[in-house]
């Protein structure tokens, strides 16, 4: 998994995506690719510690009641 946060001027945006090798069959670099934008870094940053906790038991997915609580919109 890998990330990035990055402040556009007017909110933070975090990527998430999933790096794999390019195949015959596979034209992007990646399985997923996620950009969920934030009202402050804090925020992103809850974001990115609850994604990582849930990726690393398996269960990777964003549930309504976290993108709520988040107040995040996804681009």
């Amino acid at each position: 998994m890998k990330y990035k946060i990055i402040n556009t001027g007017s909110d933070w945006l975090l990527k998430i995506w999933e790096p794999v090798p390019t195949t015959p069959t596979r034209e992007l670099p990646f399985l997923y690719k996620i950009k969920l934008r934030f009202a402050n870094e804090k925020e992103a940053m809850r974001m990115l510690a609850h994604y990582r906790d849930i990726y690393e038991n398996g269960d990777v997915h964003l549930s309504r009641d976290v993108a709520e609580e988040s107040h995040l919109a996804a681009v």
